[in-house]
């Protein structure tokens, strides 16, 4: 646990429902932009709850 916060590991489509955004704009954040850190489990990538909240905060007047 981070910051007694659970962390998840989530897919692009999860993290995609999450944001109300399409998993290719996901896969854009953390591809091209480089915006959203992934990790991969072994053959599959995953993007933490923590990460996602970290990218929303970056996102608000005055964020990262």
């Amino acid at each position: 646990m981070v910051s007694g916060m659970e962390v998840k590991l989530m897919t692009y489509g999860e993290v995609a429902a999450y944001l109300q955004m399409s998993d290719r704009k996901v896969w854009g954040l953390v591809n091209e932009k480089k915006t959203l850190e992934a990790i991969r489990v072994g053959r599959q990538v995953r993007i933490t709850s923590v990460e996602v909240e970290r990218y929303l905060e970056s996102l608000r007047p005055g964020g990262e």
